[in-house]
């Protein structure tokens, strides 16, 4: 029993001992105290905002401009050209407009004639 660490067991104790008294003598807190006889002031009612309506902006959509094609006069086939029609060249090919439409299915050749006044257009058939 030499060889017993009474020590470490009597400083043990004593530490339980001391956390138990701890515990068991802890002080009650006090509440806090209470005013007595407080002023109030007096209840002063509030205006509640009432519902209102408020105009809501309308987005408006504005379409930008845009070029108008021009409908294109369509003439049948055999219809006589007018007489004040005039060659075209560089300086008036800006004002071409279209006089006549061929419903073909596709267009395979393209030629002049050698007096260079009539275009021929060929196609399958």
């Amino acid at each position: 029993m030499r060889n017993f660490p009474w020590r470490l067991l009597v400083a043990c104790l004593i530490l339980a001992l001391v956390q138990l008294a701890c515990k068991l003598f802890r002080p009650t807190p006090e509440p806090p105290p209470t005013p007595e006889n407080t002023p109030t002031s007096p209840v002063t009612p509030t205006l509640v905002p009432s519902a209102t309506t408020t105009a809501t902006p309308t987005i408006t959509l504005t379409p930008l401009p845009t070029s108008t094609p021009t409908a294109l006069p369509l003439i049948e086939q055999g219809s006589p050209l007018p007489d004040y029609l005039v060659p075209i060249t560089f300086a008036n090919a800006s004002q071409v407009s279209a006089l006549a439409e061929w419903r073909e299915d596709a267009v395979t050749d393209l030629a002049w004639s050698s007096d260079g006044e009539t275009l021929a257009v060929g196609g399958p058939s």
